[in-house]
């Protein structure tokens, strides 16, 4: 899976403003793929001093999140109805100890911001505080009519902050321990739910080792390209017969068959090409077509 997110972040990467591009339509399936075909869930017994607030936060964003097509990701039940029961734990700790830094201080004040001449400054000890919040939490997520463990994650999640006598004193413990379970949850839900868009991809322009007719025909190609593709790939197919070997073309033709839905030819192209990028497309395309199956199984009685 992380090979897969690192192939849609290289394909999001900006072209140059230069550069043509076609459009593809990129999917990635949900990480956790068997908690993705269940219709429905409840949020059960979350454990620890803050598991409350760690299943109120899940329930409101497992209710907000939307599928590929932007349709309800989950139906919510209360009490252990729903097709997947989500349970876990989560325990904030805060740990805050005292420390003394010496600095150069203004006179008759703890305010490093403070003016004064540099010769008035004296040397001061000041009094400082060290906090480190900790969350410890972990999700959970069995099928209801089995018990099979479909999901379980550990989402730890930390905030150290330093103030001293003169600074702003920081964001209350309270606050910071919500937004560490925010961040929990959020992970939870980026496990959960697909991702789907239109990517511009760059095409390769380069027609070094070709000779001039060839290279007038793929530059031709290029330029094609311009608006929905089509064009263009129609030309690079010409172009295969002519010079089926080289690589710009071959990742093309790739290219123009992913943006159509040929995931397999689209894969064998790239691996054809075999640089690291050509590896990140074939990726790419890998996952677009598991995403494609994964939406289909869900969509199955």
């Amino acid at each position: 899976m992380r090979r897969l997110m690192a192939a849609l972040c290289l394909a999001v990467a900006p072209a140059t403003a230069w550069a043509e591009t076609i459009n593809v339509p990129v999917q990635r399936p949900a990480a956790a793929g068997d908690v993705y075909l269940l219709a429905s869930l409840s949020v059960d017994r979350f454990s620890g001093a803050d598991g409350r607030l760690m299943a109120t936060t899940l329930e409101r964003e497992l209710a907000g999140l939307r599928d590929a097509d932007g349709s309800a990701l989950f139906e919510l039940f209360d009490g252990s109805m729903g097709q997947g029961s989500v349970t876990g734990h989560a325990d904030a700790s805060v740990d805050e100890r005292r420390y003394t830094e010496k600095r150069r201080l203004c006179p008759g004040t703890f305010d490093p911001k403070a003016k004064c001449e540099d010769a008035d400054k004296a040397e001061t000890e000041v009094s400082c505080r060290a906090r480190s919040i900790a969350l410890a939490a972990n999700v959970r997520i069995v099928r209801s009519d089995d018990g099979r463990l479909l999901m379980s994650r550990d989402l730890p999640q930390q905030s150290d902050s330093r103030w001293c006598n003169g600074e702003r004193t920081p964001t209350a413990a309270d606050t910071i321990i919500a937004d560490l379970v925010r961040r929990a949850v959020n992970e939870v839900a980026k496990d959960l739910t697909p991702f789907s868009g239109v990517l511009p991809i760059r095409i390769r322009e380069d027609r070094k080792g070709l000779d001039k007719q060839s290279a007038a025909q793929f530059k031709a190609a290029v330029v094609a390209t311009r608006g929905d593709g089509r064009e263009g790939c129609a030309l690079f197919e010409a172009l295969a017969a002519t010079i089926p070997t080289h690589r710009p073309l071959i990742f093309n033709l790739a290219l123009c068959a992913e943006a159509r839905g040929d995931y397999v030819g689209a894969v064998d192209g790239y691996l054809r090409v075999g640089d690291r990028d050509a590896q990140a497309a074939a990726d790419r395309a890998r996952a677009t077509e598991i995403a494609i199956k994964q939406a289909e199984a869900r969509q199955q009685p």
